[in-house]
């Protein structure tokens, strides 16, 4: 038949010890984030180019997103303050001297640690910038 908790409590108990388990005895811990992200929003406006990031060699990447443009993308100061990037109808460019960027709903992924400038001839335009960075450790 069954047993009762008489025979239960006068067992007695089995010592076990386990070698080679390849479950830890304490969790993994994952190591902080390698990457940190900032997050911001330049307004721009006609014949007034900004500096958007100076050299960075800890950063990966820029994310893009223009939220009122078009914007241009420059990589030298020149060439953001160039009168074919400030001047002319808004909005519209014949030769723009960097990448033209318009309003969209995809961001714009720049790699790379250099320095960058926007320019526009639009009244306002707006770009929201995300910043990769690699941590120092």
């Amino acid at each position: 038949m069954g047993r009762t908790m008489t025979d239960v409590a006068e067992m007695q108990a089995i010592k076990v010890h386990v070698t080679g388990s390849d479950v830890p005895l304490v969790p993994k811990v994952d190591p902080p984030c390698p990457y940190r992200t900032s997050n911001r929003t330049v307004q721009l406006s006609a014949g007034n180019p900004i500096v958007l990031t100076g050299y960075d060699p800890l950063r990966e990447q820029l994310l893009l997103l223009v939220v009122a443009g078009p914007v241009i993308l420059c990589d030298s100061v020149g060439d953001s303050s160039a009168a074919e990037n400030n001047t002319g109808t808004a909005g519209t460019y014949v030769a723009p001297r960097g990448a033209l960027l318009p309003q969209s709903n995809n961001q714009y992924v720049i790699p790379g640690p250099d320095a960058l400038w926007l320019a526009t001839n639009s009244v306002a335009a707006q770009v929201s910038v995300t910043t990769v960075r690699k941590t120092i450790r």
